[in-house]
């Protein structure tokens, strides 16, 4: 898996894309060093934008330990918003991503939400406000 962390001062949260199959461990060092950035506030607002990011070949027990493993930086960032947008065209992404959103509980302080649309997902993040569903 890779990642790029992009910080542009005309939208008010960081961007993170992620490629290829989902690695824990990558991930991990993706968060230390957005956490670590000059630029990070507790209350700052991610979208994590894995458009590119398959999830498939991940067990239960992966998705649990990636739950398990963001869980411990909560202390790291609370009040903000993290807006995970994952490809359209992959239901089973998708799904994936709802299993680690059960997982992960609202324990960590933060907003979490699921997104198939980029578009839907940006402005979630910056207003906090759900689409309406019909």
């Amino acid at each position: 898996m890779k990642y790029q962390i992009m910080t542009d001062w005309e939208i008010p949260y960081f961007i993170i894309e992620l490629q290829g199959p989902f690695q824990k461990k990558i991930m991990e060092k993706c968060i230390l060093e957005l956490l670590m950035s000059r630029h990070w506030k507790t209350q700052a607002h991610v979208l994590l934008d894995a458009r590119k990011c398959t999830l498939d070949h991940l067990t239960t027990e992966e998705v649990k330990e990636a739950a398990a493993m963001v869980y411990k930086f909560r202390n790291k960032y609370s009040n903000g918003r993290v807006a995970w947008v994952v490809n359209k065209d992959r239901d089973v992404d998708f799904g994936m991503g709802r299993m680690f959103q059960l997982m992960h509980g609202e324990t960590t302080g933060y907003e979490f939400q699921l997104f198939k649309s980029l578009k839907t997902a940006q402005n979630w993040i910056q207003t906090g406000i759900m689409p309406e569903l019909f």
